[in-house]
């Protein structure tokens, strides 16, 4: 698991996937100047997010706001760097999962 924080011009930028559904986020976009009057309005905040995969070239998280949103509710951003994430690992046993969860 993996959460992230970022100012008011971060999420502006991080609306990047209501257009670039399975886009990746990078380094080079997030650190593009904005207009700040685009984002007056919006909260500072946190988020958690699941890293479910990798490669070379991406990562690629799960995110808690519904399949309808960027990729199934999947995005992917360069590195961690992009977000700034700091991870918490996660694990159970098969003990702890129900017959149905297995």
């Amino acid at each position: 698991m993996g959460k992230f924080r970022l100012d008011k011009r971060g999420w502006y930028k991080f609306n990047f996937f209501n257009n670039n559904k399975t886009g990746v986020l990078t380094n080079a976009y997030m650190k593009e100047w904005v207009d700040p009057s685009l984002y007056e309005n919006e909260s500072d905040g946190g988020h958690a997010v699941l890293l479910t995969s990798y490669t070379k070239d991406h990562l690629k998280l799960l995110n808690s706001w519904g399949s309808s949103w960027a990729d199934s509710g999947f995005f992917r951003i360069e590195d961690e760097k992009v977000l700034g994430l700091e991870y918490y690992h996660i694990y159970w046993t098969l003990e702890d999962l129900k017959d149905s969860e297995k």
